[in-house]
């Protein structure tokens, strides 16, 4: 079965939300542009693998760089998170 994935740069300071729900470093203003960034993502049950679709960090070993959050629009320590489809 065939893998499908999307890369998103985003702020390291979303972290902690996206992989353990955890808002709470988060100010109102961020957390309803993350949940608005996840209602948009690409359908939550993919229909050719179906499966739903998990967002995670891309590799935990990695680094942030100085990048674009696609979410936030700022410059910051970023990661590479990863919507997979498996």
């Amino acid at each position: 079965m065939k893998t499908v994935f999307y890369d998103y740069i985003l702020g390291s300071h979303l972290a902690s939300a996206i992989v353990n729900g955890d808002y709470s470093g988060l100010s109102d203003s961020e957390a309803e542009q993350l949940d608005q960034f996840i209602a948009d993502l690409p359908n939550h049950y993919h229909y050719k693998t179906k499966q739903f679709k998990n967002l995670d960090l891309a590799d935990y070993s990695e680094e942030p760089s100085f990048s674009r959050c696609e979410i936030t629009g700022l410059h910051g320590d970023c990661l590479t998170f990863r919507l997979t489809y498996i």
